[in-house]
């Protein structure tokens, strides 16, 4: 009796194991039946490093498997895994889509096949991988699914299949990037001159990884406007898509960096002060306002040139929703101005906070109303050639029509036009820098 009381004693003391990080990495780039892709074994290299050296996982790496190997060292892999644990999935290479399940293509894939054998020959995400990880009770999995590329089959098997992948079966604890949306094509690379060792996905993910301490949440949605603007340079429309199905927010140092607290004061403010900027006013006392309380503020340098051009007269409207004085819908609705840096076409942090606050206001009456019309208008300044103006207006609407997505603003709601250097903002000599020029102009009506 004794010696079994102190058996209990002794397993009571006994630490549970630690919390085990393990990733599970794969590239295939040279592929027996299919096109070959250019870095695809490079992005899974750059995860690897990534991961062991930086994050601190224990990393399994497979470059270039048949389905045959990948199924034998991932069933290796699954054994490893304990309750509690971090994963991380990660695959980039060829895929396809039934319109129902997507799929893993491994090297060894058939080119020619019936729908039937091609199931059979590659790796279905959701019941293959997802869910098998699930099983295994990790606290957290990470997937990234860099697979979305043209469809690599001949066309004779297409006909009941899709180009891009589909939302994949996402359960509680997991967060999964795919490098491109539904019916998209992910790029391997931006031309054949490209000189980046990555695809063009990864080059954007990677670096932004490193940021231990940022939410991968916050990453996966600057990742989605980066790569989409990286894209259009090519005129290429591909924008990454995410499932988030943790409970908190997760970063891999273990303590994100904290939140500014309560609302963006800030970005408010200025929504409210560059409203009427559309309309080419704005009001002198609220950008002095808004000077005074954020002395070098994020919108600080556009304030002080409305300021100098003297185009400030007309008061900006206000909105303030209060249960004493219910508003009508159209009262929500909401003009502002994003403005761009220097022959960039991705929105800045601060841009990006504008658009999510003015996105919130719109809510702000609770499910009665919603935004039925967005129309975002793109202008840039007068620095390069007219053409090449107009296609990078294009490439600024779109980051903010994804931006605008982002917040739940429905696609079919917007409408994007591409103005180039054309009806400028501030009048200026051609081949002239201007910030107030490199914008965009959005307009957001809300109704019932």
């Amino acid at each position: 009796m004794r010696s079994l009381l102190f058996l209990f004693l002794l397993a009571c003391l006994v630490p549970a194991a630690a919390a085990e990080k393990r990733a599970f990495i794969v590239g295939v780039g040279q592929y027996q039946n299919l096109t070959s892709l250019t870095k695809t074994e490079n992005d899974a290299r750059g995860y690897a490093g990534l991961f062991t050296a930086d994050l601190g996982y224990q990393v399994t790496s497979l470059l270039n498997p048949t389905r045959a190997e990948f199924t034998s060292a991932f069933g290796d892999f699954l054994a490893t895994i304990s309750p509690g644990d971090e994963v991380a999935f990660i695959f980039s290479g060829h895929g396809w889509s039934d319109g129902a399940e997507n799929y893993l293509v491994l090297s060894d894939a058939p080119r020619l096949a019936s729908e039937y054998v091609l199931k059979a020959e590659t790796v279905a995400i959701s019941q293959n991988v997802l869910r098998q990880l699930k099983n295994r009770n990790p606290a957290v999995i990470f997937a990234v699914i860099d697979a979305c590329r043209d469809y690599p089959f001949d066309t004779m098997t297409m006909n009941a299949f899709q180009r891009g992948l589909v939302r994949p079966d996402v359960s509680e604890g997991m967060l999964v990037i795919y490098s491109a949306s539904g019916q998209q094509a992910a790029l391997d690379r931006l031309s054949e001159a490209d000189e980046s060792q990555y695809s063009v996905f990864t080059r954007v993910m990677l670096p932004k990884l490193r940021e231990t301490d940022r939410p991968l949440q916050d990453i996966a949605r600057e990742v989605k406007s980066d790569v989409q603007s990286l894209a259009m340079q090519v005129n290429h429309n591909q924008r990454p898509a995410y499932y988030d199905e943790m409970l908190r927010d997760f970063c891999f140092a273990g303590t994100c960096r904290k939140a500014a607290p309560g609302p963006d004061m800030e970005a408010t403010l200025w929504l409210e002060v560059s409203s009427a900027a559309v309309g080419g006013l704005a009001d002198c006392t609220a950008l002095l306002r808004y000077l005074e309380r954020y002395p070098g503020g994020r919108f600080s340098a556009q304030a002080n040139n409305y300021l100098q051009l003297a185009i400030c007269e007309a008061p900006v409207r206000s909105v303030e929703v209060t249960d004493e004085s219910p508003l009508e819908c159209n009262a929500l609705d909401q003009n502002f101005v994003v403005y761009f840096e220097w022959d960039r076409t991705n929105l800045t942090s601060s841009a990006f906070d504008l658009v999510q606050q003015s996105a919130a206001r719109t809510r702000s009456l609770g499910d009665s109303c919603r935004v039925v019309s967005a129309q975002v208008t793109a202008h840039t300044d007068t620095a390069g050639p007219a053409d090449y103006n107009l296609v990078k207006s294009e490439r600024m609407a779109m980051a903010v029509v994804a931006a605008l997505e982002s917040e739940g603003i429905p696609r079919e709601t917007i409408s994007a036009y591409a103005r180039g250097e054309f009806e400028l903002a501030k009048p200026t000599e051609d081949d002239s820098r201007e910030p107030l020029n490199r914008r965009v102009e959005v307009a957001l009506t809300v109704g019932p």
